[in-house]
């Protein structure tokens, strides 16, 4: 397991699998381009806690529930970054830090490294 992740791993009822904290960055796509009309909204958030299924992050701004939006994760001092597709399943207010918490569901989707990540954070885990 790299060294920066926290091996503590979450316990939470609702959680069916082990997490693991980290640095991680997370790049959520927003809001889409129109081709041929600028660029995508992308914003850069944290990642508190993460399994091979999903991610919670902190946002700055609140995103609808349901939403399915790519996104980019990116972990400091690993060798390459993660794209995938994920569901928001849940979102709150972050009273403590500001901001919003949000628990994100990935899936399989065509051209996202899932399979890769699945492998990955299951050999972390061990």
């Amino acid at each position: 397991m790299p060294d920066q992740f926290n091996s503590a791993q979450f316990e939470d009822n609702q959680r069916a699998e082990s997490r693991l904290s980290s640095l991680a960055k997370l790049y959520l796509e927003v809001e889409s381009a129109m081709p041929g009309e600028g660029e995508a909204k992308v914003v850069e958030c944290g990642v508190v806690d993460f399994s091979t299924n999903g991610l919670q992050v902190r946002l700055p701004d609140k995103i609808p529930q349901g939403a399915i939006l790519p996104l980019m994760l990116v972990f400091p001092g690993h060798d390459r970054s993660y794209e995938l597709m994920a569901e928001v399943r849940w979102i709150r207010e972050d009273s403590t830090l500001g901001g919003y918490l949000a628990g994100f569901l990935l899936f399989e989707s065509d051209g996202t490294a899932i399979l890769d990540w699945k492998v990955t954070v299951a050999r972390w885990l061990e």
